[in-house]
């Protein structure tokens, strides 16, 4: 039967499978014995540490109840120490080892050397001649709290065994709390599985060996089928094959990955619908979130300078405080989710390093006035300024590092500045720092902030409110710009988030004077009186007409309002205006077919009226599509006249010149 088998046709590849079979469990014998064993050994070994380390926390935990208790006066110190030693006593077995010492090397208890206890360890010398309970102490008035090996009698053993304990010191009443091991228990287990492993390694050396003569001749075939699909699937022909009739089982397993791949296939496009649907659904939500959100913000806003009562007064602000809040929830949601997916890519186009900067300090620059904080910049003048990069992003990462900051901080005030870190032909690294004096983080905290939905204080989100979003997409952008973020504080001292970003260096560079940080910088920031403006108004929802009207009146400005964007080309054609405030989604024409035919016909009347996207459509490639349909700026739902007042500061007002 043997030599039959050995005059196979196949014997090359048949060798081959036994032999690589024989090596694999060979080195795997070997990996198991001199690696995965001994790391059995050190797991094994740091589970025991770590019972003996929770067994004193425990005991710790109990003095620290009756030292409580003491200090409550519900219990005298020796009252509290013996109820302390009781329950220790009490907690005491076979296994579970803990022995209770004071600085002064005296033993206050030891369940299982009862003989030691309430006599001195001063002069008391483990087999190896140290003495030990001097090394104890040494060790926890140094660190607190330890590990430490020695020798120690075990019961029925002639000769002490390697022990090793844990201590920590209770400070308050100088006691030392201790539990320890014998090597010998670790090793005892990892003996046996050693022994186990053997036994079971021989009966799969034989096992293995059988298994694989008799697998190579069932294989060998189906394998050069498999690798003809293989072949045929790569060239999209699974169309061509039809079940296989035959009872051989590896041809059937052939024929069911064919199928699964084009299932698999299926499946992915399936996904990638599924994908598109997302994004689509969270553009649509939140358009519509955004949209009766603008009423809310708006109308409050509206009631907020009308009310004199200040019991309404408090219940408007507090409406108000939540609603700004969702906003920034569904922004960070938003982004977070994009983010997540993939989905967010970065542009690369030309932008203004000052422009971008003074744009995010704007609305936060007033937000700081109105607590009497002071918020300044700091721009070299060496720093570059015509760059290549993603403007809409940079703004967004100053922006959310500026708002905590200026959320964060009751008094003093915020310093923005810029460096040049490293400069290589075409490219520049710059360093961004926004420094606050405001409340701090703890140390523990600060490497878990930029961590999703984490706040350095839970607290944080009942009394500042916040998702716990903005610090992680900070980090996510700044890494995808190819730089870090990293975060310097002191409780109670003041913060300052420093990022990194890498840009191209745009043509043409301008180098501005300083605006220096002792400079009051920001008050070119803050809206100034302006002239009265004429301004056209394309809003389709009347509540939204009314709250843009009653913004634009209250900053001493005239609104003419359409209802689409065919009313606001004609009304352009025919009048005479310094702006236009362009919805985006309305009926018979949107705001950006609108805008777009006001360019066509601006050139060829001339001029050019700036146009601002007043919109519910607020993320990224929403701005990007309104910026080359040829709008201006864009200033997202739900208003606020602070914000309106802003952009229409940044805006030159130009006549259409009709």
């Amino acid at each position: 039967m043997l030599s039959r088998f050995l005059r196979l046709r196949n014997w090359n590849a048949l060798s081959k499978i036994v032999g690589v079979n024989l090596v694999i469990l060979l080195v795997s014998f070997l990996a198991i014995i001199f690696y995965i064993i001994p790391l059995y050994e050190n797991s094994l070994l740091e589970e025991h540490k770590a019972y003996t380390s929770g067994l004193v926390d425990i005991a710790t935990a109990v003095v620290n109840h009756y030292h409580s208790r003491e200090l409550a006066k519900e219990l005298t110190l020796e009252e509290a120490q013996q109820g302390a030693i009781s329950t220790i006593r009490v907690m005491a077995n076979q296994n579970d080892y803990i022995w209770v010492h004071d600085l002064n090397l005296l033993m206050v208890v030891h369940p299982f050397a009862p003989y030691l206890e309430h006599k001195s360890l001063a002069n008391y010398r483990d087999p190896s001649g140290d003495l030990l309970f001097v090394k104890m102490n040494q060790l926890v008035n140094s660190s607190g709290r330890g590990f430490i090996e020695y020798l120690w009698p075990k019961p029925k053993y002639d000769q002490p065994l390697p022990k090793i304990s844990c201590i920590s010191l209770f400070r308050p009443w100088g006691w030392v709390v201790g539990s320890g091991m014998y090597y010998d228990d670790v090793m005892r287990e990892a003996a046996s599985l050693r022994h186990r492993v053997i036994a079971v390694s021989g009966l799969l050396f034989v096992a293995i060996i059988v298994f694989s003569l008799y697998a190579a001749r069932r294989i060998n075939q189906p394998l050069q089928q498999a690798l003809q699909i293989t072949s045929q699937i790569t060239r999209a022909h699974l169309a061509d094959f039809a079940e296989l009739e035959t009872s051989d089982e590896p041809r059937r397993l052939l024929h069911a990955i064919e199928t699964m791949v084009t299932e698999l296939m299926d499946a992915k496009i399936d996904a990638e619908r599924a994908d598109k649907a997302k994004s689509d659904f969270l553009a649509r939500m939140s358009h519509e979130i955004r949209t009766p959100m603008n009423a809310i913000v708006g109308m409050t806003e509206l009631a907020l300078e009308k009310v004199s009562d200040l019991e309404q007064k408090e219940y408007l602000t507090g409406v108000m405080s939540s609603a700004e809040h969702l906003t920034e929830l569904i922004n960070d949601i938003l982004d977070f989710s994009k983010i997540e997916d993939g989905h967010l890519t970065l542009e690369q186009i030309p932008f203004s390093l000052r422009d971008t900067l003074h744009s995010s300090v704007q609305p936060l620059a007033f937000r700081a006035r109105q607590k009497g904080l002071s918020c300044d910049v700091s721009i070299p003048p060496d720093i570059p300024d015509s760059l290549l990069g993603d403007p809409v992003r940079l703004r967004q990462i100053i922006t959310n590092l500026l708002g905590n900051a200026v959320k964060f901080t009751a008094q003093g005030g915020v310093l923005i500045s810029v460096a040049e870190i490293c400069r290589e032909s075409d490219d520049v690294v710059l360093a961004m720092s926004i420094r606050d004096t405001g409340i701090g983080i703890p140390p523990e905290a600060r490497e878990q902030i930029f961590e999703p939905f984490i706040q350095a204080d839970g607290s944080m989100t009942r009394k500042f409110g916040g998702t716990g979003l903005g610090l992680t997409i900070v980090r996510q952008l700044v890494e995808m710009m190819g730089g870090t973020v990293s975060v310097a504080s002191e409780v109670d001292q003041g913060s300052e988030f420093r990022f990194t970003v890498h840009c191209r260096l745009g043509d043409n560079q301008v180098y501005p004077q300083e605006i220096r940080e002792d400079e009051p910088s920001t008050d070119s920031l803050i809206p100034a009186e302006r002239k009265e403006l004429s301004v056209l108004v394309a809003e389709d929802v009347a509540i939204n007409q009314v709250i843009i009207t009653r913004f634009l009146e209250k900053l001493g400005h005239n609104a003419t309002v359409v209802e689409n964007g065919r009313e606001a080309v004609a009304a352009w054609s025919s009048g005479n205006f310094d702006l236009v405030m362009m919805d985006v989604q309305m009926p018979v024409m949107d705001g950006l077919a609108a805008a777009r035919a006001i360019r066509e016909l601006e050139q060829s009347r001339g001029g050019h009226v700036p146009i601002i996207a007043m919109t519910a459509h607020a993320m990224s490639e929403d701005i990007i599509c309104c910026l080359e349909a040829g709008m201006d700026a864009h200033l997202a739902k739900p208003l606020k006249k602070t914000d309106l007042a802003i952009v229409l500061g940044s805006i030159k007002p130009v006549s259409s010149g009709q």
